[in-house]
């Protein structure tokens, strides 16, 4: 994945790029970016050849590092969701509890993504964005 950014500030080892995002609405709502209304600041760092305030790079992150994230979001709360419904069939509850208990596991899995999300997304972001080249 590829994306233009600005650079807004150079501080010791980490540049602070502005980037445009690609969807507004929900996009802000992740923790990776410190977001201020069409702002999203990303800590990046800075890349062996010189680059100052003010200008354009192109970043890249790694699609591999992408398609995980999309995979642990998509799939994790699922199968929360299936493994309480067994876990109450297993203890013997009948189909209501078991359809209540893996909505509340449903909700554990928002409630460890979010922790994932706000714990680890900024230096996950930090460690596999680049700043490839000055434009």
């Amino acid at each position: 994945m590829q994306k233009e950014g600005i650079i807004l500030q150079i501080e010791d080892d980490t540049a602070y790029v502005n980037v445009k995002p690609a969807h507004k609405g929900g996009c802000g709502s992740c923790g990776k970016c410190k977001v201020k209304k069409d702002e999203f600041v990303i800590e990046v760092d800075l890349p062996d050849f010189p680059v100052d305030s003010g200008d354009r790079v192109l970043l890249e992150m790694e699609d591999s590092s992408v398609y995980s994230v999309g995979l642990f979001l998509y799939v994790v709360p699922p199968l929360f969701m299936i493994m309480g419904y067994l876990i109450a069939q297993f203890f013997g509850a009948k189909e209501g509890l078991g359809i209540f208990i893996s909505f509340l596991f449903l909700i554990a899995a928002f409630y460890l993504i979010r922790y994932f999300d706000t714990s680890r997304g900024e230096k996950l972001i930090k460690k596999n964005m680049k700043i490839i080249k000055r434009i």
